[in-house]
């Protein structure tokens, strides 16, 4: 029997990005890369049958190229695959937009905070906020499924029934809270005063959803994300997590080596894997149903 291969995938574009966000978990790496070489991993990925595949980083949209890997990738996983885009929105104009109608099931933008004092010190971008409420009035107008990652740290915790309040008026598909995960370069050492524990994290998450009841939520905790993962950057170098740590990545080496995926095994639960595949494929179905 063949050892099971990932069935989510997130493709993050590590060269560099165009925030300097405080709680960042991306190794960025430097490195830059042709659209070539993209298209190349996705054919890679296509060979394993994921349900779902994620393009983050350091924004996607930073990339002349990304619509046309979309289009691509689309073709290459087929309809029944899930896909996703994560920007900061920066650089989100109507033509990724008209991509996005085409090609993607569901875009995730970030939102921590309605203040721009928060913003500030976390995302170093006061202006933050009111930008992605803009796109999401717009992404929402043209029947576009939208996602709403929060990262959750000490520094916005006590805003969050606020943020709440500014989301309750936009059609929201799902609400994802992500506790704040000290990994990359939020150094753990360097970030105590960010962390927010298990159950505080829950009891704010268990407050949100008696406040709106409505919204759709998928909750983050670090413990139950970390043992799935497989990350891949635009030049093909494999990531996830090392195994009996929350703290510190394993590198795989390149997607297009045969190695690789053995070398995911070692470190990450397949299972664990496929288990946060069908969950968001039936969060994001459900929500846009």
């Amino acid at each position: 029997m063949n050892p099971p291969l990932p069935q989510r995938v997130i493709f993050n574009f590590a060269n560099r990005c165009n925030m300097a966000c405080n709680f960042c978990y991306v190794p960025f790496d430097g490195r830059e890369e042709s659209e070539q070489t993209a298209r190349r991993v996705i054919d890679r990925i296509a060979q394993w049958e994921v349900r779902n595949i994620t393009f983050g980083g350091g924004d996607p949209l930073m990339y002349p190229y990304f619509c046309n890997l979309l289009g691509y990738t689309r073709m290459k996983l087929g309809k029944d695959t899930l896909v996703q885009v994560d920007t900061n929105g920066l650089q989100l104009h109507s033509a990724h937009i008209d991509e996005f109608a085409k090609s993607v099931d569901i875009v995730g933008l970030p939102l921590e905070t309605t203040s721009k004092y928060v913003a500030g010190a976390m995302r170093r971008y006061p202006k933050h906020p009111a930008i992605v409420l803009g796109l999401l009035e717009n992404l929402t107008r043209r029947n576009i499924a939208v996602k709403i990652n929060t990262v959750v740290t000490r520094e916005n915790l006590e805003g969050l029934i606020s943020l709440g309040k500014a989301l309750s008026p936009y059609r929201v598909q799902l609400w994802s809270l992500y506790q704040f995960w000290p990994i990359g370069p939020s150094d753990a050492s360097d970030c105590a005063d960010k962390i927010v524990e298990d159950q505080e994290f829950l009891d704010a998450v268990d407050r949100l959803r008696r406040i709106y009841p409505e919204m759709q939520m998928e909750i983050g905790l670090v413990a139950e994300r970390s043992p799935g993962y497989f990350f891949v950057t635009q030049t093909g170098r494999s990531y996830t997590v090392a195994s009996g740590v929350t703290d510190q990545y394993a590198e795989l080496g390149s997607i297009f080596d045969n190695s690789v995926t053995n070398n995911w095994l070692r470190h990450s639960n397949p299972t664990m894997n496929a288990e946060r595949a069908y969950s968001r494929e039936r969060l994001v179905r459900a929500a846009k149903s």
